[in-house]
């Protein structure tokens, strides 16, 4: 297992600064107690609400303290807040810019996504919304057990304060400021940003994102073909199940009635098996690997972060290289040019200035330049122990995820053996009934 991330205070750019601020920077991002293994975060139910100008789903998220926790004495009872999809991606948003070497998890799907569930195009559709829901609880505990987020101010305000907003600040030039989301051009300089010297393990991760996010997508196309080929199989046996009961109330005064009446009941069987199926896999398998394809989209952001830190790195570098080439253009023998003739003063004398001016430039850039490569080198190694853990728990998950797969597989396909059992003892006994009137 990969080693926790050092803790939130102690991430890079994120400890108190000097000044009159420094007592509220002590404390500005991280929480009074720690949350991971202290509190039960879920989000228990939707609600539609309206104005008189636009309508809204808000989602209650109920945070309880374990019993004998530190949290028992911040979270009393049962803490119940609302959120709207915006909250969440607003506190994504702030924990991606105080702790930029975090790999969060992904948000929600923010509109309907799905090629066979039988969803309309309503963003207030029901079992959208339920869908949702279970994605929003499923994301909050990725939060929460997450080494550094866990110990947030902000996500600490989140779950207790229904106005949780006032949190949301930064140290910018030694003050405390109020944080804005990130500006488009800060967004194109990470898309644009591409170091002549990548690390090579950031390079593997590049690539091992595209392939990641092929493979799920491979695999969840695949069990749509199957969950279509199953809602094609629960239709005809819904019209099996209705043709026989038809003709079981048509010919119930014989034997024949009973004998319709129960292919009807075991075609019933069989429609009901496929849609039960379809269900148990859309919430317990595709749903769960649905999430990685967005993960990839996480991973991509931690990377361009990564590329950036690393460019403006090779930048500083590249200045502090032209600084040292202008001092070495002035330690060579020159001779004395017309205009400082004219003044009758030597070249050397204005050049021997413009050194010692160059030079002590030279010393604050390498100063600057040592504070960088400590500032990449932490982002990187933070960063690497962050994709390390998301690997570890991708694998484990993804067991837990096939594993419940051939289960249900298992299951249904011993239920519709089942079904086929007793559909061909009934339709035997039917041939032996037709046989017998003949005679």
């Amino acid at each position: 297992m990969a080693e926790a991330p050092p803790a939130l205070a102690e991430a890079p750019g994120i400890g108190p600064a000097a000044g009159d601020d420094a007592a509220d920077a002590g404390d500005l991002y991280t929480a009074p107690i720690g949350l991971e293994g202290t509190v039960d975060v879920k989000v228990a139910s939707w609600e539609r609400r309206t104005d008189s100008d636009s309508e809204w789903v808000v989602f209650e998220v109920l945070t309880t303290a374990v019993e004998g926790s530190d949290a028992a004495s911040h979270f009393e009872g049962t803490v119940k807040v609302f959120r709207r999809y915006s909250d969440f991606e607003l506190l994504r948003l702030y924990l991606a810019a105080i702790m930029p070497s975090a790999l969060l998890p992904p948000l929600a799907e923010k509109s309907i996504n799905f090629k066979f569930a039988k969803l309309g195009g309503d963003r207030f559709d029901p079992e959208f919304l339920e869908k949702r829901r279970s994605a929003f609880e499923k994301y909050l505990n990725r939060m929460l057990s997450h080494a550094r987020v866990s110990q947030s101010k902000a996500f600490y305000s989140f779950l207790k304060n229904q106005s949780w907003g006032g949190v949301l600040k930064m140290m910018k030039d030694d003050k405390v400021q109020t944080w804005a989301p990130p500006s488009l051009d800060t967004k194109m300089s990470k898309l644009m940003s591409t170091p002549k010297r990548p690390h090579r393990r950031f390079l593997d991760y590049k690539h091992y994102r595209s392939e990641m996010k092929s493979n799920m997508t491979t695999i969840l196309n695949t069990h749509n073909r199957f969950a279509m080929a199953d809602h094609a199989a629960q239709r005809t046996n819904n019209s099996f199940a209705i043709a026989f009961k038809s003709y079981s109330e048509v010919e119930q005064s014989n034997t024949f009635g009973d004998l319709y009446a129960e292919l009807s009941e075991h075609f019933d069987t069989l429609a009901d098996v496929s849609s039960e199926t379809i269900k148990k896999e859309e919430k317990l398998v595709a749903d769960p690997l649905k999430e990685f394809v967005f993960y990839a989209d996480s991973l991509k952001e931690l990377l361009e972060t990564q590329e950036y830190t690393q460019c403006k790195y090779e930048t500083a570098l590249n200045d502090t290289a032209k600084k040292r080439a202008e001092i070495q253009q002035l330690e060579k023998p020159t001779g004395v040019s017309g205009f400082f003739r004219s003044l009758g003063t030597p070249d050397k004398e204005a050049d021997a200035k413009k050194k010692a001016k160059l030079e002590a430039d030279l010393v604050s850039l390498l100063d600057a330049d040592r504070a960088k490569e400590q500032a990449t080198t932490d982002f990187n190694d933070e960063a690497l122990a962050e994709l390390e853990e998301f690997d570890r728990v991708k694998a484990i998950d993804m067991r837990s995820y096939f594993q419940e797969y051939g289960t249900i597989q298992l299951a249904t396909h011993q239920q519709k053996l089942d079904s086929w059992e007793k559909i061909k003892a009934a339709c035997t006994k039917v041939r032996q009934q037709m046989a017998q009137e003949r005679k």
